[in-house]
């Protein structure tokens, strides 16, 4: 989203038959942008590591977890009950949110997304 050409370089993958994919922390979204990612993407994949404000905001700090929400909830108004793009929450399991994986799942399904990934924060000597 820090590209402004982001759309069209997607529409030219697209029209090439080409599968495009985003993944974003889903804050600079805007409602005019909604049409675009339904129309070019295929797959979005919105990093959402916590399943409320306040263990989101431990992590992702300067994030918005509501304007995150309200991104996600418009991309799934604006593609109906089409299947494209398929949309995801990934979540970074770590210890101060762990305690939330069911949680995510179930918010995940009251906004009407595709499913969950559950991603580990794993440190191995080297």
């Amino acid at each position: 989203m820090l590209n402004k050409d982001i759309f069209k370089m997607a529409k030219i993958c697209s029209d090439k038959g080409i599968r495009v994919k985003m993944e974003t922390n889903g804050t600079l979204f805007n409602e005019s942008d909604y049409k675009h990612v339904v129309r070019y993407f295929d797959e979005i994949e919105f990093s959402v590591d916590g399943a409320d404000a306040k263990t989101y905001e431990k992590y992702r700090v300067g994030g918005n977890f509501d304007k995150v929400l309200a991104n996600i909830e418009g991309i799934v108004r604006q593609r109906g009950i089409s299947k494209r793009p398929r949309i995801i929450i990934q979540f970074l399991v770590m210890k101060h949110n762990q305690h939330q994986k069911n949680e995510i799942l179930r918010l995940g399904r009251s906004l009407g997304i595709d499913g969950v990934r559950f991603k580990s924060v794993l440190i191995q000597p080297v």
